[in-house]
């Protein structure tokens, strides 16, 4: 048997450099939150409060306390207004059938059960909550908004007003107050499932309930919002023009 020799060649620094100019090899990057190499296909962003980049897996971290912070907070502003709150925890593997938190009034006899969304308002200045979802395969399955409506027909009493929807807060910064956008709809012990409907957001949407959405206003979201009312109603005007034009 004829034995294969390799051949190892040591580069010299003149060659290394020429290599590195063909091939720069990169250091890598280091995320500041778990002191952990960022792989090269992971995402990442650079955080002005942790000062350097944070990796994919902390930044879905954060989004998921800032999240269930929400739900506290959207809970503790609906106490203040005479409301009875609880959050449910129905994220994670548990597959719960129920919204994200139920509200009563024993006093005016309402019943009202919400699911909520956290959004990057410097991303997302509007949204649409659907109240069915397809799946990887291609079926339908039921949101948060018909989980409200089925708890709400399940524990629905005689005379009381019961209403299902989604509450929306556009986050503006960590230090601004952001808007907290609340949409509701009738619920009846005989609606059926497959006529939940879909909930359309924009931040400059008015309140179903604006005694809480007054809470959340600041300077820059009531700007933000008059410059999206503005702009939403130039649309509307032009398309009236088109639809009334002449034709020639």
């Amino acid at each position: 048997m004829s034995s294969q020799i390799t051949e190892i060649r040591v580069l010299s620094s003149e060659e290394l450099i020429q290599q590195q100019a063909v091939q720069p090899i990169l250091p890598p990057k280091y995320c500041v939150r778990c002191r952990k190499i960022i792989p090269v296909d992971m995402r990442y962003r650079r955080s002005k409060k942790y000062k350097g980049l944070v990796c994919q897996r902390c930044d879905s971290a954060l989004w998921r306390s800032k999240g269930y912070a929400f739900e506290l907070d959207f809970c503790r502003r609906l106490k203040k207004l005479g409301y009875g709150a609880d959050r449910i925890p129905t994220s994670g593997g548990g597959g719960t059938s129920l919204p994200d938190v139920i509200v009563n009034h024993y006093e005016k006899g309402i019943r009202l059960a919400f699911e909520l969304k956290l959004l990057n308002a410097n991303a997302h200045k509007s949204w649409m909550v659907y109240a069915w979802k397809k799946d990887k395969k291609g079926k339908l399955k039921p949101s948060q908004l018909v989980k409200a409506v089925q708890y709400l027909q399940n524990h629905m009493s005689k005379g009381d007003m019961c209403k299902a929807g989604a509450a929306i807060k556009f986050v503006l910064g960590e230090r601004v107050k952001s808007p907290i956008i609340v949409k509701l709809f009738d619920v009846t012990k005989d609606m059926k499932l497959k006529d939940v409907p879909d909930l359309p957001f924009d931040i400059s949407d008015s309140s179903d309930m604006p005694e809480l959405t007054a809470q959340t206003l600041s300077k820059r979201s009531r700007k933000i919002r008059k410059v999206r009312k503005d702009m939403t109603f130039e649309r509307n005007k032009l398309k009236i023009v088109k639809t009334y034009e002449p034709s020639k």
